[in-house]
């Protein structure tokens, strides 16, 4: 019994022993199943790891980025309203300088029109002098207007060729009227003399027409007298039966012839 008992001890001995060595074997396996694993798992955690941090550089990264485009988007704007303002400060000095040119124009302007309304005033005063000239003040009238010519007229701008045409037409009306005064004058003087004459003449005949009418009106006077006699014989008488009938017919006739000759002497007269 002992011997079967080795040899059964002897028999299972080699199978326990090999199931140890697989049970070993299978440890050992496990063992570097868990080792390879675990080193997996540190692997996937060291590269988790890394791509974490990746992700945090890549992070940090876009942050510095965004950071620096912010910052320079911020000077940008900085810069873009520094120049805005810079260029509204230009326009501003430039409207300014504007304005003030402006008014420099302006006032000059204004002082060149004053002057040149004084200049053009000054001559059309002669020219309006030369028009009412008489035949006594034409000449120094003219002379004054020419000197103002020689001295306004350059200042009279564009109204130069204007002004030259007034102060012509000005001298050739001045002259055409004392002409028309010489004429009227000697006209005048023309017509006095004719009404003189015809007025001695007048004289003349009105002392030749006064003796005829002296004489007619002596002469119209005896008639009147004549005519006053026969009448007077028969108005003389009370009674009209005094008379005999050819006497007074014949007084009758008197009257008539009288009275005839004294409306004939009258209408001479």
């Amino acid at each position: 019994e002992e011997e079967s008992s080795e040899s059964v001890l002897t028999l299972i001995e080699p199978r326990a022993n090999s199931g140890v060595q697989q049970q070993q074997q299978q440890q050992q396996m496990y063992q570097q199943q868990m080792a390879q694993k675990q080193a997996q798992q540190e692997q996937l955690k060291k590269l988790e790891d890394m791509r974490r941090q990746q992700q945090l550089e890549q992070q940090r990264n876009a942050w510095e980025q965004n950071r620096v485009k912010l910052e320079a988007a911020n000077q940008a704007r900085i810069a873009e309203q520094q120049r805005r303002t810079e260029e509204a400060t230009r326009q501003q000095e430039e409207f300014k300088q504007r304005q003030e040119a402006e008014k420099v124009r302006h006032m000059e302007e204004m002082q060149r029109k004053q002057k040149e309304q004084q200049a053009t005033l000054g001559i059309r005063r002669v020219i309006i002098k030369l028009k009412a000239a008489t035949e006594e003040t034409i000449e120094a009238l003219t002379v004054e207007l020419h000197e103002a010519l020689g001295n306004e007229l350059v200042i009279c701008g564009s109204q130069q060729v204007q002004i030259k045409a007034e102060a012509d037409a000005g001298v050739e009306q001045a002259k055409a009227k004392i002409e028309k005064l010489k004429e009227a004058k000697r006209l005048d003087e023309e017509r006095k003399a004719e009404i003189e004459r015809k007025r001695q003449e007048a004289v003349v005949k009105a002392q030749e027409l006064l003796g005829q009418m002296k004489g007619l009106v002596e002469a119209a006077e005896g008639a009147a007298e004549g005519l006053k006699k026969a009448s007077k014989k028969l108005l003389d008488k009370e009674d009209p039966s005094d008379f005999k009938l050819p006497q007074l017919e014949r007084l009758s006739a008197a009257i008539e012839e009288a009275a005839r000759e004294a409306k004939d002497k009258l209408k001479v007269c």
